[in-house]
């Protein structure tokens, strides 16, 4: 129990002015001189007057605590016997903490007056909280520092005012019955009363104050409450009050002067039961108590009578910090005395307690401070998180300035937002994207790049419905305040970490807006913040509703205090205010970004629609027009583009403006203006979607040409960037919203000019595709281009891919023009004029150098000599130079540079940092470095950092441009100047610092950095077989199987490995083989053969990738085994018939070899089927697919095909090695006398569709290609059926005959086109599949031809839909999942003018004629007219139609039809249209080539 009374504005007796009492207060903190010194509560309570008669007097008083919960009868009864422990600790809480005007000091009365209690009373409540509080609950109790609670406001009844409860545990509690808690309240409520109206004191009494010394682990004053079931006990405590104070005008007195009980709930944040403080005023108004002396009988409840008696009237005063009975006629009569002049005080005090005028607050400028951070203006660096309960429809029309905020995330806790709350309005004014609390959650610990995209993080804002949504189909119900915090909690606190670990502290403003009465949910959501900010210096409160502020400000000071919320908060300010401040802080919030539109003039872009096409950052007419000139330096801006980096809408506008220098245009500005103006005004066959390349080397100014075009167009095209970031079919859809936004005629829009920078070419083709389809299903005529993508890209040969394509490709080097070179001289010394210091544009000054290289080695020497190379930019310095030098296109970002040099990172919107453009110098500076500091020992470094390996953010970039470092092979395929085995770097590591260890230990490191990669151990493996170190490579191998067992590549690895051991030891022992060495020789070789049929196995389960390594392999190491093999044989006198005979008689085993190489005759028996069918597949899949790309639109030079050529030349080995039996020899059985034919067959490269074909092309063969096809059919039998010919004998046959008939159509050779229709049959049995080869041949035997096909073949027009079926399954069964453009159609023949085999026209036949691939440009009109002319002359023209967007020609004899594929989709017409085209034939089925619509002449 604890009396406190009001030290401010009350009398004290004992002191004649109000100013002494109020220090007497400050410093009196002493126990009675009798009483044994104990500690004090310093806690004290500032009261307001009330008003007229209630006025509270400037004065101070004394208080009583006892703490703990016991009376002064306590005391004397604490040597008795015990009784219930259920009866003690209620009790405890049971009792009161007096306050009054003298500090609070806890003390015991011991008054011989208590002996006359009847009833004992435990004592045992401290043992039994030691009981139920934990061991460290106590502890920290004890020693922690406890927040300072403010008291209620005295004599007022606030119902949100809160205490705040101090981190320890609920003791245990039980019930007391109705009287004897009633007469416990009033024993310590009127003592506490009358000793307060005797001295003319305000005080209060408290019910759930602990006290120090009787409630050990407590701290004196700390606040725990007490559980309250039933509160209409506690208003019955007045009830009896005329029998406590006998005398009437005493009780009236009284009744008047003592107030009802309050009920102050504490707050517990780590308990769902609710505890109170119960608190009675006393308040002795001078008009009341003027002239009196009260005396009090105290009612006590006698157990064994079990009824409430009264004591005898005792007069009470306060003296110190206790109540103290007046005994004596002297003590009684000084009372009176005192009590006289305490009148006289109390009276004068309270008419001169005049109530204050109160000042209003400056809310308009603590709104400014707090949403700007201080800065008292608005700008693009702030964002904003809300968190918001129920908005009404009268507060809606008041939160405009909400459109002007750029709002990261709202927690709505109003689950009927987004029906007529707040989310109803906003969405008109921002992109929302709408997620559940777990969904958001979710998210949490996610890598950066993955929160960017997933969220549209800096993009849409985020709409949380932290409570649910009942306009939602799925499983997100509202609840209640206790199911929120019990389920939803822990969702909140992981969407908060989301926010604060991943975006920089200050970069958002957490901003509470409170409509509606507040619930506890919001104020858990003030905690997370709270301390996931680590205090409130960035969290502000909003609050129109006075009472909805004290509401949470009176349950968040359990975490934070309430003087530091009111400094944060702006309370009483009404919406319409808040809304117009911030409206009038706001600039150019009028300002609207427009797009040109077809009828040349402007829209406007809406912030909803531009937020929805997040995917293209847009270029608008007048782009940055509303930008505020004093929130830009031009000369930061200069600086940051001239030393390297990307030019800015910002800039170029400025420079328009002539707000900063001119920019230099180089030539090949205008060269890309040509074919732009030339794509869009020039009368040609139009494209939907157009092409233009930009190939520039690293710092010669290619991104600026790419921008600065964009700009100058900004007003007749729609221009944007694309971030490629996004899927390229999202692209595409945002592209055609930004092409059709505002357009009537959405088939005449303005064209859309797309910026590409330095994106892989898949990811372009593929954009380009799609973007073609879409424009097809939308019906735009072809003569309309409607897109139009620069790709723009970095490339150390620029030239040679202008010389590739040179009608839409610009190259920019590092060389200057003439007129550039005058330029650069020029802006050179303008920039030396503004920047002094030439290490701020260091790339321009190297690039006006043309990056000569003396001057660049110069310049790089220059600059280290005044480096620290031990300092962390130095040591950042060496990594960007060795990622730049090793890995294209890589950067580290912001955020992992931060986390490099030791600070602290978050997410920005601008969170990639592109490294410095200049790789001419960051190369010098990697040489120079490498005399002094090795690359392996920068490499080795990169890889130690730790931190930045598992720094969350862009992780996923900096974790693969490391992994690029150690993996990515040099392709000349994908425009490098060398194929290289390893990594560059691990090559540079062993061939020139000549360090294999190095690069062994790197790759370890790497191994161990990456969880144990296991394709880090496949390079290990990797890089020590080539090195012969083959043990090592074993345990490599198998480190990596063991993490990967079904991956292709490992298991590829492993067969190379056995078969670089195998060809190792064969060079080592070739000469003179021990018989031992023989049999480890061929298990070796076997073992190769056995891990790349396992490869195969893996590859065909593998959906997403195509790889052919294992089938390649396999033939390699089998035609090594065969020499091997023939040696050995040779070696016992065994010629090449006995090792045939060996391999192929499944009985037949030497003598000399039966029991030597008794574990290997099972495999060995199995040595040719297993290399017949691996070169099956390899044939297989050359016929099926092209090996080199050839795009669609690009006129590059076919190059020999090294697939097939390899096929070739591996079935001539296989052949040969076979080739063991004269085909003619009487000796020879007609079995083997077939399988003779069949392997000189295969010798002259009659195997497959794919080496047949390549008879035609090579250019090399000693034999023409009729010669040559002639004798391979001269070998097949006469005879063809299937016990004589299997299905691919079959193939090769008939391959054979149209093959020779597109060259030489009268040989004698030849049979009968009829002959080959009769044969070919069997391939038409649809309960059996075939090679896909088998249904190419059925494709272009039964192209209708009247003149050959009779009526009974009319009706197998039908067959052709099942066997396009079946190829096209097989089709897909080969390349799976994988994009076609990754494996293009191999077109293999042409329908030509002719009828049987002459209308076959051989693929390479045009193409030598034409001298270029023959490929979708070719048959366009603005091709050479002499190809044109060429492939009329050529090739046959075919009549059709379209379909549903699909292309049909007629069937045999006029009847059914027959589908077509366009290679090309987006040369397919709209609608239902006649058409021409040429024809092609692939495993496929038929494609078409050069589609026209065929119109009716006039």
């Amino acid at each position: 129990m604890s009396g406190n009374t009001d030290s401010t504005k009350t009398i004290n007796s004992e002191e004649t002015e109000p100013k002494a009492c109020l220090e007497n207060v400050t410093n009196r903190n002493k126990p009675d001189q009798g009483e044994k010194s104990e500690p004090r509560n310093s806690k004290k309570k500032s009261k307001r007057p009330n008003k007229t008669t209630n006025q509270k007097q400037k004065d101070g008083g004394d208080s009583e605590s006892t703490a703990s919960g016991k009376s002064e009868d306590n005391l004397q009864l604490n040597r008795k016997s015990s009784i219930s422990e259920e009866k003690s600790l209620l009790e405890k809480h049971c009792s009161g903490k007096e306050e009054s005007t003298e500090a609070d000091v806890n003390c015991k009365n011991k008054s011989d007056q208590l002996d006359q209690i009847p009833q004992p009373i435990s004592m045992k409540h401290l043992e039994e909280h030691q009981k139920t509080t934990t061991p460290g609950a106590k502890n920290h109790e004890s020693t922690a520092p406890l927040t300072m609670s403010v008291f209620r406001p005295f004599d007022e009844h606030d119902k949100n005012f809160k205490y705040v409860k101090n981190q320890v545990l609920n003791p245990e509690t039980a019930t007391l019955d109705r009287p004897k808690l009633l007469a416990k309240l009033r024993y310590e409520t009127f003592k506490f009363a009358a000793a307060c109206l005797n001295v003319r004191t305000n005080g209060t009494i408290h019910f759930g104050i602990m006290d120090s010394v009787e409630d050990e682990g407590f701290a004196h004053g700390q606040i725990v409450g007490i559980p309250i079931k039933n509160k209409e006990w506690f208003a019955d405590l007045l009830n009896d009050l005329d029998r406590s104070f006998p005398e009437a005008s005493e009780y009236a007195a009284a009744a008047m002067c003592i107030r009802s009980p309050e009920f102050i709930e504490v707050v517990d944040v780590q308990s769902e039961e609710k505890m109170f403080v119960v608190e009675i005023d006393i308040e002795p108004l001078s008009i009341t108590v003027e002239g009196k002396m009260f005396q009090v009988s105290l009612p006590k409840f006698d157990e064994h009578k079990n009824k409430t008696f009264y004591e005898r009237k005792t007069i009470y005063q306060r003296t110190g910090t206790k109540s103290q009975p007046v005994k004596i006629e002297e003590e009684i009569n000084a009372l009176n005395l005192r009590i006289k002049e305490a009148d006289k005080r109390r009276k004068e005090a309270e008419e001169a307690n005049v109530p204050k005028t109160q000042t209003c607050e400056n809310l308009g400028r603590k709104l400014s401070v707090r949403l700007t951070n201080g800065k008292q203006y608005f700008d693009d660096t702030l964002q904003y998180v809300l968190i918001t309960n129920r908005c009404e429809n009268h507060q809606l029309q008041h939160l405009t300035f909400l459109k002007y905020l750029k709002v990261l995330c709202v927690f709505d806790f109003d689950a009927e937002s987004d029906i007529n709350g707040l989310h109803s309005q906003c969405g008109d004014y921002h992109l929302t994207d709408m997620y559940s609390l777990q969904r958001y959650a979710s998210e949490y610990g996610k890598n950066r790049d993955d929160i960017i995209i997933n969220l549209g993080l800096f993009k849409h804002t985020s709409w949380i419905f932290c409570n649910g949504r009942k306009n939602f189909l799925g499983e997100d119900p509202p609840c209640d305040e206790q199911s929120w915090i019990k389920e939803k909690t822990k969702h909140f606190k992981k969407a908060v970490s989301l926010i604060c670990e991943n975006i920089k502290k200050g970069g958002f403003i957490v901003l509470f807006m409170l409509f509606s009465p507040v619930e506890k949910p919001m104020v858990k959501a003030f905690n997370e913040f709270y301390e996931g900010l680590s205090g409130m210096e960035y969290i502000t409160c909003i609050s129109e509703c006075a009472e909805y502020y004290e509401q949470w400000a009176g349950m968040a000071q359990a975490t934070c205090s309430r003087t530091e919320l009111d400094q944060r908060s702006i309370v009483g300010m009404k919406l319409s205010h808040v809304d117009a401040t911030v409206q009038d802080m706001i600039p150019g919030k009028d300002f609207n970004r427009k797009l040109p539109v077809s009828t040349k003039g402007v829209c406007v872009l809406t912030i909803p629609k531009e937020e929805k096409m997040n995917s293209l950052d847009i270029l608008c007419v007048n782009e940055c027009e509303n930008t505020d000139h004093k929130a830009i330096d031009p000369k930061k801006l200069e600086s940051d583009f001239y030393r390297g980096g990307k030019i800015s809408w910002k800039h170029l506008w400025l420079a328009e403006q002539k707000k900063c220098g001119a920019f230099i245009e180089r030539h090949a500005c205008q060269e890309v203006e040509i074919m732009l103006n030339g794509i869009l005004n020039e009368d040609t066959v139009k494209l939907p979607v157009a092409r233009i390349n930009i190939f520039h080397q690293p710092g010669s100014g290619g991104s600026t040409v790419a921008r600065q075009t964009l700009w100058k167009n900004k007003k007749k095209l729609r221009c944007a960037v694309v971030n490629s970031r996004y899927q390229a079919e999202k692209v595409c859809e945002h592209a055609v919203q930004l092409r059709e936004y505002e357009e009537r005629d959405t088939k005449n829009c303005l064209p859309v000019l797309l910026l590409l920078e330095d994106c892989a070419e898949e990811y372009i083709d593929e954009l380009r595709n799609i973007l073609q389809e879409a424009m097809i299903h939308k019906n735009v005529r072809r003569a309309k281009t409607c897109f139009i993508l620069l790709a723009c890209k970095r490339s150390n040969i620029p030239e040679q891919f202008c010389a590739a394509s040179s009608t839409d490709t610009v190259a920019i080097t590092h060389k200057l023009r003439d007129d550039e070179k005058l330029l650069f001289k020029n802006k050179a010394q303008e920039l030396n004029e503004s920047f002094p210091s030439q290490d701020l544009i260091i790339t321009f000054v190297l690039m006006s150098q043309e990056f000569n290289e003396k001057y660049l080695e110069d310049f790089v020497k220059n600059v280290m000599e005044d480096l620290d190379h031990s300092s962390p930019v130095t040591r950042l310095i060496r990594y960007v130079a060795l990622l730049n030098r090793y890995v294209q296109n890589s950067y580290i970002s912001l955020s992992h540079c931060e986390v490099l040099l030791g600070i602290q990172s978050y997410i920005t919107q601008d969170h990639r940092l592109s490294q410095n453009q200049d790789l001419n110098s960051l190369k010098e500076i990697l040489y120079q470095y490498s005399t002094i500091y090795p690359q392996s020992k920068i490499a080795l470094a990169l890889l130690e950092e730790t931190t930045a390996l598992n720094h969350r953010f862009a992780q996923q970039d900096f974790l693969k441009f490391i992994k690029d470092l150690f993996f990515r092979r040099y392709r000349k395929s994908r425009g490098d100047e060398v194929d290289s085995l390893f990594s560059p770097l691990i090559e540079y590591v062993c061939e020139v610092e000549k360090d294999t260890e190095m690069a062994i230990q790197l790759l370890q490191v790497a191994y161990e950095q990456f969880n144990k990669d296991a394709h880090f151990a496949q390079q290990l493996a990797r890089l020590h077989y080539k090195k012969h170190k083959f043990e090592e490579a074993q345990k490599w191998v198998g480190t990596a199987k063991a993490k990967l067992p079904d991956d292709s590549y490992i298991l590829d690895t492993e067969g190379r490995l056995y078969k670089e051991w195998f060809s190792v030891n064969h060079d080592k022992y070739k000469r003179n083989l021990s018989s031992a060495e023989e049999i480890e020789l061929i298990d070796l070789g076997l073992k190769s053969m056995e891990c790349f049929r396992a490869a195969q196995r893996a590859a065909k389960r593998e959906k997403d990738t195509i790889n052919n390594s294992g089938y390649l392999g396999e033939v390699d190491i089998g035609c090594s085994l065969l020499e091997l093999l023939l040696t050995i044989f040779q070696k016992i006198k065994k010629d090449k018939a006995e090792l045939v005979k060996y391999l192929i008689d499944v009985k037949y085993i030497p003598e000399e070899l039966k029991d030597p190489w008794a574990k290997l005759h099972g495999y060995l028996k199995c040595l040719y089927q297993n290399m017949y069918n691996a070169l099956e597949w390899i044939s297989e899949d050359v016929g099926c697919f092209q090996s080199d790309k050839i795009d669609v639109w690009e006129s590059s030079t076919r190059k020999n095909d090294p697939a097939r050529n390899w096929l070739v030349h591996k079935t001539k080995i296989f052949a040969d090695c076979f080739s063991s039996v004269s085909q003619e020899s009487d000796l020879a059985s007609a079995e083997e006398s077939l399988f003779a034919k069949k392997m000189a067959i295969y010798s002259l490269g009659g195997s497959s569709v794919a080496t047949i074909l390549s008879l035609l092309s090579d250019s090399h063969s000693p034999h023409s290609p009729i010669e040559a096809l002639e004798k391979i059919i001269s070998y097949f039998p006469r005879d063809i059926s299937e016990k004589m010919l299997d299905d691919n004998d079959l193939i090769s046959l008939i391959m054979c005959h149209i093959a020779l008939g597109s060259v030489q159509p009268n040989s004698s050779k030849l049979l009968e086109f009829g002959k080959l229709l009769d044969i070919s049959q069997r391939f038409l049995n649809e309960r059996k599949t075939f090679p896909a080869s088998a249904y190419f041949l059925i494709f272009m035997l039964y192209w209708p031809d009247e003149k050959f096909l009779t009526k009974q073949y009319a009706n197998k027009s039908n067959i052709l839909t099942f066997v396009m079926e079946t190829a096209k399954r097989l089709h897909q069964e080969r390349i799976k999942d994988v994009p076609v453009r990754r494996k293009r159609t191999n077109v293999l023949f042409f329908l030509g003018k002719g009828h049987s085999l002459k209308k076959f026209i051989f693929r390479g036949a045009i193409e030598k004629l034409l001298n270029h691939p023959l490929n979708e440009r070719t048959f366009r009109f603005d091709s050479d007219p002499k190809d044109m002319k060429l492939i009329q002359d050529k090739l046959q023209k075919v009549n059709g139609w379209t379909e549903n967007g699909k292309v049909y020609t007629k069937g045999a004899f006029g009847k059914g039809k027959i589908e077509v594929l366009p290679l090309n989709y987006s040369s397919v017409p709209h609608g239902d249209e006649n058409v021409t085209f040429y024809l092609g034939f692939t495993y496929i089925g038929y494609v078409t080539y050069g589609i026209e619509v065929k119109r009716k002449k006039n």
